[in-house]
């Protein structure tokens, strides 16, 4: 500052000199002078008031989502926790009341056993107005008709009456299905135990075997003679006496 100073002064003076007469060529610049040194820095000047703060930037753009992560391996199964107790069981609750009941539909009445097969055949019977199956014990082939083969329980199948099975001690050995278990294979010779199975003449047939008679024989013989033993007989008591009547 003090050297800018001074130049202007010197300046000034060479211009009043030159006002006297006419005014000179304008000599050449001379040489620059060495530079001065450097003035004392001068003291710091106050901070400046703080600027406002600027207009909030607008939001960028939202990036793009990133790949889905790969799945992690399943983790291990926990241990099965114990079975909780059983509950109680609660109280029966009561019992409901009853409906009123119903009005009685109309009875059907049967005329014919055509009324009882609507659909042909003869399975079915009309028994007192009533329409039954007629392959029961009580109604077999017919009304009323009983299945009761003799000695032996009864089967009615197809309106047909046949032997289920024999009493204990009687068979049927005969032809005929219908006359049920007619032969007592416990105490008939002809039949002791089984069909046709016959005794031998003069014996008997108890609980189905061949059993030897009871009984006395008188045997009169002069001399020598020959006593045959009846079949079946398994033992004889012998009482003889001699023609003086001694023992």
């Amino acid at each position: 500052m003090k050297r800018l100073f001074a130049a202007v002064a010197t300046t000034v003076l060479f211009g009043l000199g030159a006002c006297a007469g006419a005014t000179g060529p304008q000599g050449s610049a001379g040489p620059t002078g060495p530079t001065g040194p450097g003035g004392v820095n001068g003291a710091t000047g106050a901070t400046g008031a703080v600027g406002a703060i600027g207009e909030k930037g607008a939001a960028g753009a939202t990036g793009a989502s990133g790949a889905p992560g790969a799945t992690g391996p399943s983790g291990v199964d926990g241990a099965t926790g114990p079975s909780g107790a059983d509950g109680a069981t609660g109280a029966t609750g009561a019992t409901g009341v009853s409906g009123a009941t119903g009005a009685t539909g109309p009875v059907f009445q049967c005329s014919a056993d055509a009324d009882c097969n609507p659909g042909g055949g003869t399975a079915n019977g009309c028994c007192g107005g009533s329409c039954v199956a007629l392959d029961t014990l009580d109604n077999c082939g017919a009304c009323g008709v009983a299945c009761e083969p003799a000695n032996a329980s009864g089967s009615c199948a197809g309106g047909s009456c046949a032997v289920a099975a024999c009493w204990p001690g009687f068979k049927h050995c005969g032809s005929n299905s219908s006359s049920g278990c007619e032969t007592n294979i416990a105490a008939d010779p002809a039949n002791c135990g089984g069909c046709a199975q016959a005794c031998p003449n003069g014996c008997g047939c108890a609980d189905g075997t061949c059993v030897q008679p009871h009984g006395s024989q008188i045997f009169k013989a002069a001399g020598g003679a020959t006593f045959t033993v009846p079949a079946c007989v398994t033992s004889i008591t012998v009482k003889m006496w001699g023609g003086g009547g001694g023992g």
